[in-house]
């Protein structure tokens, strides 16, 4: 049987503190865990993000960059550990017309 008193439990990150650790907001990091993109589980109305899923996120990040960084494809490349990009989808406005006096 496991003595599971010796077990090492790391606390789970906030969005908020993830989103420092990586550098972006922590909206970014709500939005990434609503898309599905980061598994997260719920604490009241809180996410909570465990560090086990954060270690295996980075990991994969890092060995998707690597693995572009290696390829000879053109397009955006990601310039340091730190840089983070996120697009908002908005919409088109519509230009009004102009009421003549």
């Amino acid at each position: 049987m496991r003595d599971c008193s010796m077990m090492k439990t790391e606390t789970p990150f906030t969005a908020d503190t993830l989103a420092r650790r990586w550098g972006c907001s922590g909206e970014t990091v709500r939005a990434m865990i609503r898309n599905g993109q980061l598994p997260a589980f719920r604490v009241g109305k809180s996410y909570r993000i465990a560090a086990k899923t954060v270690e295996k996120h980075e990991c994969a990040t890092i060995d998707l960059d690597a693995s572009k960084d290696a390829g000879s494809s053109s397009g955006t490349k990601m310039t340091g550990a730190g840089d983070v990009i996120a697009l908002r989808l908005t919409r088109a406005r519509r230009q009004r017309k102009k009421h003549a006096n």
